[in-house]
């Protein structure tokens, strides 16, 4: 049961990163031909977004770490 939650905080990381990125993405496809007063705090916003992404997807990958050796370590108790 440990090794099936740290899977799927694994894959929660991974998946917020994706999303992170992907956000970031399809607005900057977007600064051509968005043209608002507000544009530029939109963006500005939405800068620290994708490292934000990558940073939880670090600590939880970490996270899934300690919790797949805690279930080793456990497993023989």
């Amino acid at each position: 049961m440990l090794e099936w939650h740290a899977s799927r905080l694994r894959t929660a990381g991974q998946q917020m990163e994706e999303t992170g990125g992907d956000i970031v993405q399809a607005w900057e496809g977007l600064t051509s031909c968005y043209s608002a007063p507000e544009a530029q705090t939109l963006h500005e916003a939405l800068d620290p977004v994708a490292p934000q992404g990558v940073e939880v997807n670090t600590a939880t990958e970490r996270a899934a770490g300690a919790l797949e050796d805690f279930a080793e370590t456990v497993r023989e108790i």
